[in-house]
């Protein structure tokens, strides 16, 4: 009875210690902004050029770069002295050219799927939506530009992959034995981080597809790769399909997107020792 106490407050700690970075990613990004809010504010209002405090959009941008790259830095140390340290070197074939097209097609099916996963919450909560679609044109994430590319693109997904691939995954594995709610976890965990209703559902979506492509690598090389190509694409298709009244382009779309779909699933849930082949 006390072996099944300990092993259960063993596990409880280490949950507790999955929940940790979701934190202190949180906490950072409020601290950023609001140092950078004063930074950005105090000049403007010396200046009586309140231009700048109106441009939202770049200053979303700047904070969320000085974000990714304090969070690359702090979780990075962490993930290398406190996790795994190994994986930083790529397993043998990993990044082959096959399975990085292959992962391409996984992103592709990805937006294919959470499409109509919005379209479906659009029907339900439009409220939801419309308040998400403000959200995005305020915070710059409507134009492609460069300060957008790399934010969205590269530092954000390899930040949130060190910090819920990385380091949530492997303490919520320590928690529990079972694969599915560690992922589960995981996933939960970073859609409520987006503090978003609509992110926040394709986020855990997305979760567990990435989750589930860490763990079939066994390396964050895979699921940062797979994940840079899904908020790519995103920006993307934003920009080409967003006001597309088309029916080529949509059926266009549509074929490409089953067929990536079908292509990545079968891709995925093949046995391990292909996919590393």
């Amino acid at each position: 009875m006390k072996g099944r106490t300990r092993s259960g407050w063993k596990s409880f700690g280490w949950f507790c210690l999955g929940i940790l970075p979701m934190l202190g990613y949180l906490v950072l990004g409020f601290a950023v902004s609001a140092v950078l809010s004063i930074l950005w504010m105090v000049p403007a209002i010396l200046q009586g050029n309140m231009g700048l405090i109106e441009d939202l959009g770049q200053f979303t941008m700047v904070t969320g770069m000085v974000y990714a790259v304090l969070g690359l830095i702090g979780f990075g140390l962490w993930y290398y002295f406190g996790c795994r340290r190994r994986e930083l070197l790529p397993p043998k074939g990993v990044l082959a050219p096959k399975n990085m097209a292959l992962l391409f097609l996984c992103a592709i099916g990805a937006q294919y799927v959470v499409g109509y996963v919005v379209a479906g919450i659009e029907v339900v909560l439009p409220e939801a939506v419309e308040s998400y679609e403000e959200l995005v044109e305020t915070a710059g994430l409507g134009e492609l530009t460069f300060l957008m590319v790399v934010y969205v693109v590269i530092l954000g997904p390899i930040a949130e992959e060190l910090i819920f691939r990385g380091l949530t995954f492997y303490y919520m594995k320590k928690a529990t034995s079972r694969f599915w709610l560690a992922n589960l976890l995981q996933a939960a965990l970073f859609g409520i981080m987006h503090m978003n209703l609509v992110q926040g559902i394709y986020a855990f979506l997305l979760g567990m597809v990435l989750g589930w492509v860490y763990q079939r690598f066994q390396s964050l090389y895979a699921s940062i790769f797979l994940h840079i190509c899904i908020n790519g694409l995103g920006s993307v298709m934003d920009l080409l399909f967003g006001d597309s009244s088309s029916w080529v382009m949509m059926i266009l779309w549509n074929v490409l997107g089953i067929a990536a779909t079908v292509i990545g699933l079968r891709f995925l849930f093949r046995r391990q020792e292909k996919v590393l082949r």
